[in-house]
């Protein structure tokens, strides 16, 4: 697999799944320009860790990422045009951890996200707008949510379905120190 950039297109994927047979971890940071996900990087059914991460413009994540079988981490952190997950995110049945986080535009989490019967770890800050699916109670691995103080009621109310829950608010260890120097 080749990731290469173009102007008027973004970032374009040769097909060349054949050359990383055994690729098991794939990471794709500040791919700026990124509108549409390559449909091309879901043939690499090897992948254990697929991380996407800072492509600010990008829109959707194909449908073929249900053939990523094998896939036991999936990382979609500050893609804030991310709008929805497909349904066929449900066919990944071996994901332990999902992180979602600063996806600022994510409004649901489709029912397909039930089937992730797998999962332990979900990472969900700065997803406020995000809206929870009564499916959350299929989620019987789920033991840990990360998420921002203000959702965390809506997360309370599955806890009493889902016993080895727990939910985490990240501590934010805001430090003004620097800016006293810079300041002087």
């Amino acid at each position: 697999m080749i990731v290469t950039q173009e102007h008027d297109s973004g970032c374009t994927t040769r097909h060349h799944k054949d050359a990383f047979p055994n690729l098991v971890d794939l990471s794709i940071d500040y791919c700026k320009d990124m509108v549409l996900f390559p449909s091309e990087v879901c043939d690499i059914t090897m992948l254990k860790k697929l991380s996407v991460t800072n492509c600010h413009k990008l829109l959707a994540i194909p449908q073929e990422i249900g053939k990523l079988v094998n896939l036991e981490l999936l990382r979609l952190c500050s893609c804030i045009n991310l709008e929805g997950l497909l349904d066929s995110i449900g066919m990944l049945s071996n994901i332990r951890h999902l992180d979602i986080s600063n996806c600022i535009s994510l409004l649901i989490l489709i029912e397909g996200f039930g089937n992730l019967c797998n999962i332990r770890n979900l990472y969900v800050k700065s997803c406020a707008r995000c809206e929870l699916l009564s499916l959350i109670i299929n989620l019987v691995n789920l033991k840990v949510v990360i998420c921002d103080e203000e959702i965390t009621a809506s997360w309370e109310g599955f806890e009493a379905m889902l016993p080895n829950l727990q939910i985490e608010v990240p501590q934010v260890d805001v430090n003004l120190i620097w800016f006293c120097s810079v300041s002087s």
